[in-house]
């Protein structure tokens, strides 16, 4: 790989629901973003950022190749922070009409901060023990609440789909036929077709 690229080379790469939404007007096609469940040959449209001082914005363009099956069971966040747990879960069963008056022992209301006058909603953490407990005891009730997350943001947390496309370089629209090396140094051809998974992580409001 060229030195001008580190072995860590990208940062992050993800949907941007706003861009997504402007280009399916433009294209007229259902693309892959937050409240659309995902189905083979959905349009694929990723923000990648590379980890470099001088880093540039590329975009990831591509389909749906495979959708996988949805993880057979979702916690809740234990603890602010907690990346394993499904923070649309948290917060729904952190509102005011779902949540219990006295909550548990063991389990953490986390008050929201949206500032919004009269808001009494937040985020319940709870150990997955505790969730577990609760599936047993009344497992349709969860079940439906685990399914009312899914149907509003189009899929379970941690939910994978396997993509295929390529790297547009906006700046640069003889990549796709121009030999390297090329002047930003960055060692990839626009013509490469990547193979690419992608996790549904609810943490990512609007992304």
């Amino acid at each position: 790989m060229d030195d001008a690229l580190p072995e860590n080379w990208l940062h992050s790469a993800y949907i941007v629901d706003e861009d997504v939404r402007t280009m399916e007007k433009i294209q007229q096609r259902q693309f892959l973003r937050t409240f659309v469940r995902p189905t083979v040959g959905q349009r694929v449209e990723l923000l990648v950022l590379l980890n470099r001082d001088s880093a540039r914005d590329l975009r990831l363009s591509g389909q749906v190749m495979e959708v996988k099956p949805a993880p057979q069971e979702i916690y809740p966040m234990t603890q602010k922070g907690d990346r394993q747990g499904s923070y649309m879960l948290s917060g729904f069963l952190g509102q005011k009409g779902v949540r219990p008056a006295n909550i548990p022992e063991g389990i953490v209301f986390d008050p929201c901060t949206c500032g919004q006058e009269g808001c009494e909603d937040g985020y319940v953490y709870m150990p997955n023990d505790h969730w577990k407990e609760k599936l047993a005891e009344d497992k349709e009730a969860c079940e439906a609440v685990v399914g009312g997350v899914a149907g509003l943001v189009g899929a379970k947390h941690g939910q994978e789909v396997v993509c295929e496309g390529r790297l547009s370089f906006d700046y640069d629209m003889h990549r796709g036929f121009e030999e390297p090396p090329w002047n930003d140094g960055i060692p990839f051809d626009g013509r490469d077709i990547w193979r690419f998974t992608l996790v549904f992580d609810d943490h990512m409001r609007n992304k």
